[in-house]
């Protein structure tokens, strides 16, 4: 994945082969004079590099990990303010069954925001379940990590953890989920979040 942030950074107009004096007949009826394509190509060199500016407007710059990371905390609080107090249900009546049925709540829709940003992920927010993503500490409760990879328009720009905090006792969770973002060198993110 080394070479890919690179790429996916590098704009320039490589793209664009060198301008030759080939003519091409103009098709009319009468005799006109030929265009060669040295008069055509820097207007379209013109009018793709036009693209690539409004592409790249400073709206639409990539995000960094920790402001990603803030911004998907943000949202994960949002959403748990739209829990009753119990925990157990969402103040439109949803109700919740496991705790797990928490934590789509709370992350639900997430995606489709970040889509119109041209932000996804490799796997769905907030990531796969792993099995070996879980330890149980000596109160009963137990923390999760989800990882996924965020991308901006295809290209990697963050590694995601989150951390679900849960019991398995009881439905209502015992802390929000903490939502931890990476840069995509980082190397100890999965074992020790």
């Amino acid at each position: 994945m080394g070479a890919l942030p690179f790429i996916c950074q590098h704009f320039g107009n490589s793209l664009f082969p060198p301008a030759r004096n080939i003519p091409y007949a103009k098709h009319s009826s009468s005799n006109k004079s030929t265009r060669s394509i040295t008069q055509i190509v820097p207007l379209l060199i013109l009018a793709s590099s036009l693209l690539v500016f409004s592409y790249m407007k400073p709206s639409t710059l990539a995000p960094t990990p920790q402001s990603l990371g803030d911004e998907i905390q943000a949202y994960v609080v949002e959403r748990q303010s739209k829990l009753l107090a119990s925990g157990e249900a969402s103040r439109d009546g949803r109700r919740f069954s496991w705790c797990g049925d928490i934590l789509d709540f709370l992350t639900e829709g997430l995606d489709e925001r970040l889509a119109a940003r041209d932000i996804t992920f490799t796997n769905a927010f907030p990531g796969p379940l792993r099995l070996m993503d879980e330890e149980q500490q000596p109160n009963g409760q137990h923390v999760r990590r989800f990882w996924t990879i965020a991308l901006h328009r295809g290209c990697p720009i963050a590694r995601i953890c989150t951390l679900f905090f849960h019991r398995h006792d009881q439905v209502k969770l015992p802390q929000p989920p903490r939502v931890v973002a990476y840069t995509l060198d980082h190397q100890d993110g999965e074992e020790h979040a």
